[in-house]
């Protein structure tokens, strides 16, 4: 097999510890299971009025590419807005700086958004 994470502990592990971190893990990295890790989620969502827009900002990774969707409920999210939008780093902004999403549920009461890494 091949080696996917390394750590270094100034302290020797408990046993319990080693073995949380090998049932527990689930394809996730080390800074993740411990917590160190930012968060991945919206970290800003602005609404103009005027222009009955959005824009959306959320902690992403370099390299990767995401989609996003809406739903004016929380119980489904099949209606994509963009299914390729490309990382901009650490955190991505979209659409860009100096443009605007179209509401896409014009005079909903409410509305959604879930941003999701594409694999």
């Amino acid at each position: 097999g091949k080696v996917d994470d390394v750590a270094i502990w100034g302290r020797a592990l408990a046993p319990f510890e080693v073995s949380d971190i090998w049932n527990g893990g689930d394809g996730k990295s080390i800074e993740e299971m411990l917590g160190l890790a930012i968060p991945f989620e919206f970290t800003n969502i602005i609404y103009n009025a005027a222009e009955d827009g959005f824009r959306l900002e959320w902690n992403s990774k370099p390299n990767k590419t995401y989609a996003l969707y809406f739903s004016e409920s929380l119980a489904e999210f099949d209606a994509d807005i963009d299914d390729s939008i490309t990382s901009q780093g650490e955190t991505t902004v979209y659409p860009g700086e100096d443009e605007w999403l179209p509401n896409p549920l014009e005079g909903a009461p409410k509305l959604f958004f879930r941003i999701e890494e594409n694999q």
